[in-house]
Formats: C-alpha cells, structure tokens, sequence
C-alpha cells in the first residue's frame, strides 16, 4: 500500500540510517547511528559501542506510527518521517540536515 513511499524514505535517508529493512507494504525498520544523541534512552549499543536507534515505524494513510514496544507512554504517531527523527534523535538529524544543505550549497560553488 505504501511502498513507493517506503522506498522514497529509505533513498532520501540513505546517509542517514546503517541499515534499512522493509518488513511490508506499510511497515519498515531503520537504524540509525545516534552517537550524538548521548542521553537518548532508546538507544542500544551494538558490538563497536555504537548508539544505535532502533525504530520500527508503520505508515498509515495519515500519519506516521513508531512501534517500539519499549516506548510506553511516549509519543507515538508522528505527521512525517523527519518528525520522528527529530524526535527521537534530534542533534543526530540536525546535523544529517546541516551536512546535506553544506553539500548542496558546495555544488553550487
């Protein structure tokens, strides 16, 4: 149902998660290494001490929904993907979003 959507996320991400997987049609799991999101409590740490972020995340026709069973009371329906990132692992992101702008910026030049 979402999947051209999923594979546009998992493309314009790309830099950004170590590793993508597409469960379904409208469900998909992406890790992300968040070492800058130190104090984040939904991190793991992989085998090279790594902060990884886990997020399962669900596409509905309106929204976006983070499935973690670890998450509790947390919020967990997001209006896009970069919500979620910003939520869950915002110095992370702002610097993903700072290195693609500088990029941009640098093929311009």
């Amino acid at each position: 149902m979402h999947k051209k959507e999923i594979k546009i996320i998992k493309n314009e991400f790309k830099e950004f998660y170590t590793k993508f997987i597409h469960i379904d049609n409208d469900m998909f799991c992406i890790n992300i290494n968040a070492n800058e999101d130190i104090k984040s409590g939904f991190l793991n740490i992989n085998e090279n001490k790594d902060n990884i972020l886990i997020l399962i995340i669900k596409i509905h026709s309106n929204c976006f929904e983070v499935i973690n069973k670890n998450l509790g009371e947390q919020t967990k329906y997001f209006e896009s993907i970069e919500h979620i990132f910003n939520f869950f692992c915002p110095i992370s992101f702002k610097n993903f979003i700072t290195k693609n702008i500088e990029n941009k910026l640098m093929s311009y030049s």
